[in-house]
């Protein structure tokens, strides 16, 4: 019996094991049917959400990126469409979620509506501009109300910089819209406001872009005080190129714009072996100003070419003409010429070279001559006699002395600049510059010339002794800063300045400004005009909210003549929802 009674801790023991064992697998099961029910719950709301898409994923096991890009049908240029091309990278991310345990957003109906548009709103810039306060403009400064905080985001190319101020885009009166746009959705009352960072080769990512629906209409807001310029430099085209980087604005010119409606519908453009359907029509700046009047279309006399308009304007002229004159200049005789020249032969064969090119001109009718010519002659006539009594290393003294009494006239000259842009100085610098003020100014400069002499080896041409002595002339002109064109777009803008232009010069380049960059308008909804795409055709679930084009007037170049496309769910402009806008930015 003692040995049996030595057994009973044991069995008591192994007695308490089995009944832990039990009980751990009893709720292992139970867990395991609640994350399982968990499960299904979350794949099912996913699923729901992610047929708003009305896309089937492709089986994940079977090289699923193959499978969409087989899916997607090819556009006339036989590649995916744009909307095959948004939907798959939406897809993409949809994956992405719900493989790292994120369901898609639940607030979201089932499916996307989809709706049927019968009319597009252009954007008309006015031309000629009307001295009313504007309901909708493009550039300038944005009309916030206090309280609502200008948009910032981070630009992906330039991460560290942290939040940086987008810049103003457009804003426009959505009272203006045509009660059908967008299928008779999206706001009607108070304005859309567009933000924008251009400094970077998309607008895809997040923090480049940014919409504001406002009811109240707030006074103008500068940019904040970190805003950058809107063209950095480095991407081709820009805006704005015509000034140096410090001196490029935080903000756009303001044209105001006059919303037109028209039918939504595509023309078909016929070419040689070749058909395509467009969203606008043949020279569409015709159709859209055929109402509206220009300011003058006939002219007494020539248009005048733009001149400097203030006494600021005529220094920066004097000034650069300064700048140009002390620029370095070349050699006047490079080293192979000069060793040629002083070689056994060389001046002999100069000589004969010169008197064989006088002899050609010479044996032309004298009507025939060119003013080239007939210049070229006078001045054969000069050297050759004054070159056959020197030798080859007298020949080049002479050329170097004409060279450097060149640079002295050049460095008076400029001298004489700086004593008139100290005169200038104390005008003030906004004061309106006359014409004949301009004119006095020009004379000044009008009559200087200086001609000097260079000699350069050459192959060009037939002659069988390759040195060229070449006469030059160097007539120096005052001229306005290259940016007169562009700045006086900003005068015309302006009410204030208006007058300070040119008799018929803004009125002569009304018909210019009202050009549309490859007939490419601003737009809101409708089909859009892709510059890589063709309008969408089939079923899309979202509407254009904003079409932006390159447009030389406003001085907008989208990376190369390229366009800007706002695109929204319908959905989600029902209930004034822009925080997800997808944008896309195709160019040349």
């Amino acid at each position: 019996m003692e040995s049996v009674y030595g057994f009973v801790p044991l069995a008591i023991l192994i007695a308490a094991s089995l009944l832990f064992k039990l009980a751990c697998d009893w709720l292992d099961r139970r867990n395991f049917a609640k994350q399982a029910a968990k499960k299904s719950a979350t794949v099912t709301r996913s699923s729901e959400a992610g047929s708003r898409f009305a896309r089937e994923e492709p089986d994940k096991t079977e090289a699923p990126k193959k499978a969409r890009v087989e899916s997607e049908p090819a556009s006339a240029f036989g590649k995916a469409t744009p909307a095959h091309r948004l939907a798959r990278i939406r897809a993409d991310k949809d994956s992405e979620d719900v493989s790292a345990g994120e369901a898609p957003p639940t607030e979201l109906p089932a499916k996307q509506t989809q709706i049927a548009e019968s009319v597009t709103a252009l954007l008309r810039r006015q031309v000629p501009v009307r001295d009313e306060s504007p309901r909708s403009w493009l550039g300038g400064l944005p009309m916030l109300p206090e309280g609502v905080e200008w948009p910032r985001g981070v630009n992906p190319e330039y991460p560290d910089q942290g939040e940086v101020p987008l810049h103003f885009l457009a804003q426009v009166a959505c009272e203006d819209l045509p009660k059908d746009l967008w299928g008779g959705t999206g706001p009607r009352t108070g304005w859309l406001l567009f933000f924008i960072n251009p400094n970077n080769c998309n607008a895809s990512g997040e923090g480049t872009r940014c919409i504001i629906h406002t009811t109240e209409l707030g006074g103008e807001r500068q940019p904040p005080f970190d805003c950058g310029p809107v063209h950095d430099g480095v991407y081709t085209g820009g805006s704005y190129a015509w000034l140096e980087g410090k001196n490029v604005p935080a903000f756009w010119r303001r044209w105001p714009v006059d919303i037109v409606s028209m039918v939504n519908e595509l023309t078909v453009h016929e070419e040689e072996n070749y058909s395509s359907k467009k969203a606008s029509p043949d020279n569409l700046s015709d159709i859209l100003y055929a109402k509206v009047p220009l300011t003058k279309t006939e002219f007494s006399g020539p248009v005048p070419s733009i001149r400097p308009l203030t006494f600021a304007q005529a220094r920066e002229a004097v000034q650069a003409l300064s700048a140009q004159l002390r620029r370095m200049v070349g050699q006047p005789i490079d080293g192979t010429a000069r060793d040629m020249l002083v070689a056994v032969g060389g001046h002999t064969r100069l000589i004969e070279e010169l008197i064989a090119n006088y002899s050609r001109l010479s044996d032309l009718a004298t009507s025939e001559r060119i003013e080239s010519q007939v210049r070229r002659l006078v001045f054969l006539e000069r050297v050759i006699p004054e070159y056959q009594e020197l030798d080859g290393e007298k020949v080049l003294a002479s050329i170097e002395k004409c060279h450097e009494e060149w640079l002295v006239w050049r460095e008076n000259l400029a001298k004489s600049c700086d004593q008139i842009d100290k005169l200038l100085e104390k005008s003030d610098p906004e004061e309106p510059l006359s014409g004949d003020n301009w004119l006095q100014l020009k004379a000044t400069f009008a009559s200087e010339h200086f001609e000097h002499i260079e000699l350069k080896h050459s192959n060009y041409g037939q002659s069988s002794f390759p040195l060229f002595l070449s006469d030059l002339r160097d007539e120096i002109e005052l001229k306005p800063q290259r940016d007169m064109t562009e700045i006086a777009v900003e005068y015309y803008l302006d009410p204030a300045k208006r007058d300070l232009l040119p008799e018929d010069y803004a009125a002569s380049r009304e018909p210019v400004w009202r050009a549309l960059e490859s007939n490419r308008p601003h737009r809101m909804g409708g089909y859009h005009d892709g510059v890589q795409s063709e309008p969408i055709e089939r079923d899309f679930d979202q509407v254009l909210l904003l079409q932006i084009a390159s447009d030389n007037a406003m001085d907008w170049c989208w990376g190369d003549t390229g366009a800007y496309y706002f695109w929204i769910h319908p959905d989600h402009l029902e209930r004034r929802d822009f925080s997800g806008v997808e944008v896309w930015l195709e160019c040349h």
